[in-house]
């Protein structure tokens, strides 16, 4: 994934209000990984094709605590 397609996500997340610091250690620095296929059975909330749906994979730039977010959801207009 290149630069700007990261700097685009984390804008995307930053837009929705996702700025907390890490649960787990309190970091504030994070590095946006890959995006991801994340495998489900039957989901009533979300539709999706062959039942699964492309996440955005997080970490922590300091303990690497990993969080996952819906790439769908972060391309829907507020």
């Amino acid at each position: 994934m290149d630069k700007i397609y990261k700097e685009g996500i984390a804008k995307q997340l930053k837009d929705k209000g996702v700025t907390l610091p890490c649960p787990r250690c309190g970091g504030s620095d994070f590095e946006i990984v890959e995006i991801s296929p994340l495998q489900l059975g039957d989901n009533k909330r979300f539709k999706f094709y062959e039942k699964h749906l492309e996440t955005v994979v997080v970490a922590c730039s300091n303990c690497g605590f990993i969080t996952l977010h819906v790439l769908a959801c972060l391309n829907e207009e507020e």
